[in-house]
């Protein structure tokens, strides 16, 4: 499960927002909205994600592979 709201957190921390992950990633915005809705993202998502993000290693297993519901 993914822990959408880490993972909200980590982009404001970046100063960043949905519409600037999604054009520093190429996924679509819509997209990205729907997957954040949905706690569901595919692997090549999450590499997309975390290198536009820059997450530790620590930190993607953290965002992407949360044993919480979130």
């Amino acid at each position: 499960m993914v822990n959408v709201m880490r993972l909200r957190g980590v982009i404001a921390e970046r100063g960043m927002s949905i519409n600037k992950l999604s054009n520093a990633t190429g996924i679509n915005t819509n997209t990205l909205y729907s997957k954040f809705y949905s706690k569901k993202f595919g692997c090549d998502d999450a590499v997309l994600i975390s290198k536009a993000l820059e997450l530790s290693d620590e930190q993607v297993l953290d965002i992407f592979f949360s044993l919480k519901d979130t």
